[in-house]
């Protein structure tokens, strides 16, 4: 078993490639704690997916956010394919309890938000959040028409996300 090098800096160093796993190796792993010890073996270590790209991590939830202080970073307008190519922003932001975020909106909310701000302002960056998100709850009958929530005609919830 070869363990893989990084490149050397020198221009006439030689490069070591490493070996895959021999059918043998695949064959024994039988748990993760195997496939974790035999990857770090036969790459000098493991590196932690973390250090991919910009450390920024997805939101899963808007409402995570609500009420808590964050500072937003940059936006960046997006198309998505899947919904006739409507516009959206992706907002990198920090929180104070330091956690690197990105968030995602199409709505008339935060999106419309940023769209005005950088009308106004010229900014796609720099806004601090002290009070963070709060969120808008309404309903929504057959038609996804908007209907007062806890009226006969109220089939779901629709929600809107804006920039406290």
């Amino acid at each position: 078993m070869s363990n893989a090098k990084s490149p050397a800096t020198k221009p006439d160093a030689e490069i070591v490639v490493p070996q895959r796993f021999s059918t043998e190796q695949l064959a024994g792993v039988k748990s993760f704690e195997d496939a974790v010890r035999l990857a770090a073996q036969q790459h000098d270590g493991l590196v932690d997916s973390l250090e991919l790209g910009d450390g920024f991590r997805i939101c899963d939830d808007k409402d995570k956010l609500v009420g808590k202080h964050f500072v937003i970073m940059e936006w960046e307008y997006g198309k998505h394919l899947q919904y006739g190519l409507s516009k959206f922003v992706i907002v990198r932001l920090v929180t104070a309890q330091n956690e690197k975020v990105i968030i995602t909106d199409g709505s008339t909310g935060i999106m419309r938000q940023l769209e005005t701000m950088k009308e106004v302002e010229g900014r796609l960056g720099g806004i601090n959040c002290q009070e963070g998100l709060r969120v808008s709850e309404y309903g929504l009958n057959d038609a996804q028409e908007i209907v007062e929530i806890g009226a006969a005609d109220q089939t779901s919830k629709g929600r809107t996300f804006y920039i406290a």
